[in-house]
């Protein structure tokens, strides 16, 4: 008799354990969507119950997308609000992928300052994951004429002067106290950068048009403000994707056209330019395209446009 009772609790726990085991399989076998919009609230719920104490909540939470506009409105506001930047500033913001905790962050935030125009891939989806009917969100390329086949509207001072007018009235609305600081604080970037491109007038006020020879097509906006074009002659490829042919075809047109300088961008791989450099003689320089930057070697937006400026000059001096 003893031996049956031990028997049927085995078998009753065996049960159980079946039952557990075909529920966990259940739970399992949800749609990976649902598992995934499960794994944000979660997320969400753990971050926000877990960090509240971490957060200033004496000021209000401003969230941007990648490096020129996190500079902008961390200079617009001046500390008077808490300014972060959704990726890492060293992260490409086409490569960047929020996290919960990331998507967390909105949930507290009063504005979302983007690029828009598809750069920030994650943008639609983050949005509707995130529960806070009070976030503004400024899409910054909505207020300047875009070029086709090239996003990087930001290497257009022109349109960063507009951009730093949309950031100062976005933060006038969530703070109204704050609007004549933060129209201060345009104003004065404003002037700084308007300076700046007069500092180098000699690149755009004359009567030849000059051409960038670089690396791949990304700077049609900042030719565009000095009145200049552009030329890929290698398509951004590294060397070894090059054909012998192409690499020769790329040497012969250097020097052909007598080439002084060619620009290649801060990720490019410097084997090809070293290449090209002792074949030809030519120089190379770099010019950002500003979509990163090192918090090591953190340098304000002015000053990055400022270097290109300078790499640029070169063309022109050595004409």
């Amino acid at each position: 008799m003893e031996s049956l009772k031990l028997w049927l609790n085995d078998v009753f726990r065996l049960t159980i354990r079946l039952k557990k085991h075909r529920m966990l399989m259940r739970i399992i076998c949800i749609k990976e969507s649902m598992m995934k919009k499960l794994y944000i609230i979660l997320s969400l719920l753990l971050v926000l119950s877990g960090c509240q104490n971490k957060v200033d909540d004496t000021k209000l939470q401003v969230v941007t997308s990648f490096y020129p506009i996190y500079d902008l409105t961390q200079t617009i506001t001046n500390n008077r609000l808490n300014v972060r930047n959704i990726a890492p500033l060293s992260l490409e913001v086409h490569d960047f992928e929020p996290t919960p905790q990331d998507i967390a962050s909105l949930e507290t935030a009063s504005l979302l300052v983007v690029h828009g125009n598809h750069l920030e891939g994650w943008l639609e989806s983050t949005l509707e994951a995130i529960n806070n009917k009070d976030l503004k969100v400024l899409i910054l390329s909505d207020y300047v004429t875009l070029l086709e086949d090239d996003n990087h509207s930001w290497l257009s001072i022109d349109n960063m002067i507009e951009y730093s007018m949309q950031i100062s009235q976005s933060l006038s609305e969530i703070d109204p106290d704050g609007a004549a600081s933060y129209g201060a604080n345009q104003l004065t970037w404003a002037q700084e950068a308007s300076e700046l491109m007069t500092e180098f007038s000699y690149l755009y006020d004359n009567q030849q048009q000059y051409e960038l020879v670089v690396d791949h097509m990304a700077y049609s906006y900042l030719v565009k403000d000095l009145n200049m074009t552009q030329r890929s002659i290698t398509g951004g490829q590294l060397a070894s994707d090059l054909s012998a042919k192409a690499l020769k075809d790329i040497i012969d047109h250097i020097k052909a056209n007598e080439t002084q300088v060619i620009y290649k961008d801060e990720e490019s791989s410097p084997n090809l330019f070293t290449m090209l450099n002792s074949e030809t003689g030519v120089e190379v320089e770099t010019l950002y395209t500003l979509e990163v930057m090192s918090i090591e070697d953190y340098k304000p937006y002015l000053e990055m446009m400022r270097m290109n400026l300078e790499a640029i000059g070169k063309v022109v001096l050595n004409d």
